[in-house]
Parts: structure tokens; C-alpha cells; sequence
């Protein structure tokens, strides 16, 4: 999870870690370490991957870049460390706004018939594999994965699918609501499903334009 700097560092200083890196493993808390020396790791990680010891390239994968301030400082506090000839990054956000720093590529959600059978395995109720409610709520989410597998543990509790499909039809502020504070589903989730109802919204708004000059 790349959600702030904090865990940027502590994921990289993992992965020094197992490939045997010395200064990994130094307690960055420990009395009279300077700040270079907490953080020498990140050093120690580039010179190890240059030194092409690791036999062909790595991918590091960047999970949920969404900060526009971690966003804007990524090149100096984490991809200097990367060196680009043998470790790849592969970042994941909800912004398509990376130019010059990173190429983009657009990445499509699940059909809406796939995504409610996501929903029906993981919730364990099969019947909700064909339930047009469940269809239309995944078609709501953009077909993405991660907000279906929250849906199904609430729909995995009790919930109905209607009831909470029209919950959904509501403003994105209201919307809101159809969402508990259950394990997981922390500050992040919340706002980046405001985004994919707001998105939705926005398609639901265009389609009808489209209709209407037909």
C-alpha cells in the first residue's frame, strides 16, 4: 500500500530487508541515528539493484498513489531509489494525471455480469449471481473489484442488494451513508468511492444527453 510516504519507506525497507541488505535491518528509532542513517537503506537499495545482483530486472509495485502531495514529491523521495535499467514501477491511482513522470495506461473494470459474480462468490449467496440490483450495482462501481469485494461482505452479513442499490442512486454525499465504518473500509475507501459514484454520475448524466439529441 503506497497510500502516504510512511508506507512507501517502510515497504521498501522490507524488501532491502529480504534481499539481505545490511542497513535494513538497523532500528531507525535507535539513540543517535541521524536522519541520513535511518534512511540509508534507500541508498544501499539503489547500489545493490545497479550492481544488477538481483540476475534481470524487478517490478515494484506502487498501490493506490492518490496524495497530490505524495504525488508530487514520488520522484525525489522514492523513485530516485528505483534506478530505472533494472527495476520497473508499475503505480495504481485513481488520477490519469502523470505527465512527464510516468506513461498511463487507462484500466477497465469488470463487466457488470463478472462483477456480480465476484459479488455472489464472495458474499457466498450464488443466487445474487443473475439479481439485476447487484448487476446494476456493479455497474455503478465502475466494475472494480476491490469496491465489489466490500459490497459482498456487507450483502455476506444480511444486507439486500435493492435496498442498498437505492442508497447508491442518491447524491454522492448521501451515497455515503450506504457504506458503515466496518473493518477496512477506512478514510481512503470512502474517498475514493465518492469518486467512483461522482464518475458515474457524471456517465449516467452524458448517456441521457446522448439519448435526448437522438
Amino acid at each position: 500500500d503506497a497510500a502516504d510516504e510512511l508506507k512507501i519507506r517502510s515497504g521498501l525497507r522490507e524488501l532491502a530487508r529480504q534481499l539481505g541488505i545490511p542497513s535494513a535491518c538497523l532500528d531507525p528509532g535507535s539513540e543517535g541515528d541521524r536522519e541520513a542513517e535511518a534512511h540509508r537503506y534507500l541508498s544501499d537499495l539503489r547500489e545493490y539493484m545497479e550492481s544488477y545482483l538481483l540476475s534481470g530486472r524487478a517490478l515494484v509495485v506502487l498501490d493506490n498513489v492518490d496524495d497530490p502531495t505524495l504525488k508530487h514529491n514520488l520522484q525525489t523521495t522514492v523513485l530516485r531509489y528505483l534506478p530505472p535499467r533494472t527495476c520497473g514501477v508499475l503505480i495504481t491511482s485513481q488520477s490519469s494525471r502523470w505527465h512527464p513522470l510516468a506513461e498511463t495506461s487507462r484500466l477497465r473494470g469488470l463487466e457488470p455480469d463478472i462483477g456480480a459474480k465476484l459479488i455472489a462468490v464472495e458474499s457466498d449467496r450464488p443466487e445474487l449471481t443473475l439479481n439485476p440490483d447487484v448487476l446494476e450495482i456493479s455497474t455503478t462501481f465502475g466494475g472494480r473489484p476491490l469496491f465489489l469485494k466490500q459490497l459482498a461482505a456487507l450483502l455476506r452479513d444480511g444486507d439486500e442488494p435493492a435496498s442498498f442499490r437505492m442508497r447508491l442512486s442518491r447524491t454522492p454525499d448521501q451515497a455515503l451513508d450506504a457504506l458503515p465504518e466496518i473493518e477496512g473500509f477506512d478514510p481512503f475507501w470512502r474517498t475514493t468511492y465518492a469518486l467512483a459514484v461522482e464518475r458515474a454520475e457524471r456517465s449516467r448524466s452524458g448517456a441521457q444527453q446522448l439519448l435526448a439529441g437522438r
